[in-house]
């Protein structure tokens, strides 16, 4: 199923009734009528919530994410990166590759937790774009630097002053959110 954001077309993919993925493109064509009654109601709510992130942002804290089925099973580093992003770093604010390591367990696995958020299959939903390497520079991403930019900027306007990244310095971004 699709949806539309600022930035492009958002393809959502669901297994059973857990999101597996967000992603900017897909090779995948499934029809809605081979989506039963379950299935159609975790992706309405899914794309509801989607639509709040990018329109309403104001609504989300009232919103439940929807849920990602893996993501509580996996024990690896990479499952507690992925579980500890969302604690760590709330709407408009960011979080160092090593601060997320230490969160995790491992304060020297800064490079592990780049790779845990750079095979991040639900970005938006667990915010890999809110890891940055110390220096506060964009990084990589998934989507290219532009969306996470563009993500970054968004989501700032809901932090305590807002961020101009056009000079790349996202210091400001990690205040508290409002």
């Amino acid at each position: 199923m699709t949806t539309r954001s600022e930035l492009q077309k958002l393809w959502l993919t669901l297994v059973s009734l857990f999101m597996v993925a967000v992603a900017g493109n897909s090779d995948t064509n499934c029809k809605l009528s081979q989506i039963d009654s379950n299935q159609q109601a975790v992706l309405t709510a899914s794309l509801h919530w989607l639509d709040c992130y990018f329109h309403h942002t104001e609504k989300l804290s009232g919103i439940q994410q929807p849920p990602v089925c893996w993501i509580d099973e996996d024990d690896t580093f990479r499952g507690k990166c992925l579980r500890k992003l969302g604690e760590v770093a709330k709407m408009g604010c960011t979080v160092s590759y090593s601060a997320l390591a230490a969160a995790a367990g491992n304060k020297a696995a800064a490079r592990a937790a780049g790779t845990a958020m750079s095979s991040n299959p639900v970005g938006i939903l667990i915010p890999c774009h809110r890891v940055l390497p110390k220096s506060g520079i964009v990084g990589n991403y998934a989507g290219g630097s532009r969306v996470k930019k563009f993500l970054l900027e968004h989501e700032s306007k809901f932090a305590k002053g807002s961020v101009d990244l056009d000079d790349g310095d996202l210091s400001r971004v990690a205040e508290t959110a409002a």
